[in-house]
This record gives structure tokens, sequence and C-alpha cells, in this order.
């Protein structure tokens, strides 16, 4: 896979879960890798993603993103979750990731912070 594709699978997968979609979790899972081997790449990517998502739906149009090549399907997730869903978000993607910096366990770290983002 290349990057641009690795991107556009974590951003689908965080959308899915956001959207409350039922497999999402499972392909996040899938995306990480086993025992969150690719968890670092996976989870800065969310966070970027969320970042923009965050910053989209309190700025709109007007917002400067990291990923501009997802500006549409960012802004139309802004809007559909709002400012402090994304904030909320980016607060357990960040929170997973000091966890696992501490060597929390990796599968039950990850599968906690997938959970609360699609029940968030």
């Amino acid at each position: 896979d290349t990057l641009d594709e690795k991107r556009k699978a974590v951003f689908n997968c965080l959308k899915g879960l956001l959207k409350r979609e039922i497999d999402a979790k499972l392909r996040m899972t899938e995306i990480m890798g086993n025992k969150g081997t690719n968890y670092e790449f996976t989870l800065f990517t969310m966070m970027s993603f969320l970042r923009d998502v965050m910053i989209a739906s309190r700025f709109g149009r007007k917002a400067i993103l990291q990923n501009p090549d997802f500006k549409e399907e960012i802004g139309v997730l802004g809007r559909d979750i709002g400012y402090y869903r994304a904030v909320r978000c980016l607060e357990i993607v960040d929170e997973c990731y000091k966890n696992l910096r501490r060597n929390a366990a990796p599968d039950i770290t990850i599968d906690s912070m997938l959970i609360q983002l699609r029940e968030s």
C-alpha cells in the first residue's frame, strides 16, 4: 500500500467509527496490525485528521488544513460531528497514544479507544 492509500483507509475507518458503522472498529484494528504494531502511524494520522475536522467545523471553508487533499471529506465530517465532538475525539486518540507510550497493553488500550470514538 502507498502512503496515500493508508491515509485514505485510516480516514475512512475514522469516519466510519464516528458514524457508528458496525464494521469500522474491525477495519481500524486490521490497519493497526497485530498487537497494535502500526499504532504510531495510525494514531498520528487520526490526530491529524481530527485536528482538521475540528478546525473545519469551527471555521468552515476558511480553515487551513494539514490534509488539504481530504478537504471536502473533512468539511462534511466536520459539519456532521461538530467542533466539540471533534475535540473530544482528538483527546481520546491522544490519551490512547500516551497510554501506549507508558507501555499499556496495546490490544486493550486500542480497543478501548475505538469503542470510545464510536460512542462519543
